[in-house]
């Protein structure tokens, strides 16, 4: 460990890697008992919940996927289709809802170009990895969470492109009894934390298509260069 800190440090190698877990910020960590761990919010209470996929951004330093890297990386929306491999659905037949159940469900697929920018400063072989998020539509099930983690894919060198297929187990959640249910509507697909590309899908009992749509830059910076000491 201590040698691969080092070699990091001194730009002999690049960072990839994401963090696994969530930094809350101290006001979070000093107003909560330890003894508290669920996982949903609770209004009632006042208590913000845990992990990236229910609490509030506000209370988090740095969130779960975050990373550094002697690298700029672009990302790019390719063409998507409605369902994978035939031409786009027509949005009413998607939307019907005459059954709950997902047998007919056809896949979309979410294309994206990741392009390495410049030369860095680092000796070791370039990499990022690519995390896709899912948020659900605000009139999901009760305790539904601000997002998921659907897919992740690491790319090396000079970029390259990728191509996540979604099908209709992405877009179940479960509810208060445990039963998992297709959750139609618009769900939002964001690459990267911060986020670097979003796109709207819209989920019918059919299956799903996709809309790409302008990203805000987050607060959190995305690194280039050597990491400041």
């Amino acid at each position: 460990v201590g040698t691969a800190m080092a070699r990091m440090l001194f730009g002999l190698d690049s960072p990839s890697g994401r963090l696994p877990h969530t930094f809350y910020k101290g006001s979070y960590t000093d107003s909560l008992s330890m003894k508290q761990m669920n996982l949903r919010p609770d209004p009632r209470t006042g208590y913000p919940g845990r992990t990236y996929r229910f609490v509030d951004p506000v209370q988090v330093l740095y969130p779960f996927g975050y990373g550094l890297s002697y690298y700029s990386w672009k990302y790019e929306w390719l063409k998507a289709s409605g369902a994978a491999g035939s031409a786009p659905m027509d949005m009413d037949a998607l939307m019907q809802t005459t059954s709950t159940s997902t047998p007919e469900f056809s896949s979309c697929q979410v294309r994206l170009k990741v392009s390495r920018e410049g030369e860095g400063s680092a000796h070791g072989e370039a990499s990022t990895s690519v995390l896709l998020f899912l948020s659900p539509p605000h009139h999901a099930v009760a305790g539904a969470p601000r997002q998921k983690l659907a897919k992740f894919e690491r790319i090396s060198g000079n970029g390259g492109e990728l191509v996540f297929r979604l099908g209709a187990e992405d877009f179940m959640l479960a509810d208060g009894d445990g039963h998992f249910s297709l959750q139609m509507g618009a769900w939002i697909a964001t690459v990267g934390t911060p986020a670097e590309l979003q796109a709207k899908i819209e989920v019918g009992s059919k299956g799903c298509q996709m809309t790409p749509r302008l990203c805000p830059k987050s607060g959190h910076p995305h690194h280039s260069g050597r990491p400041s000491p």
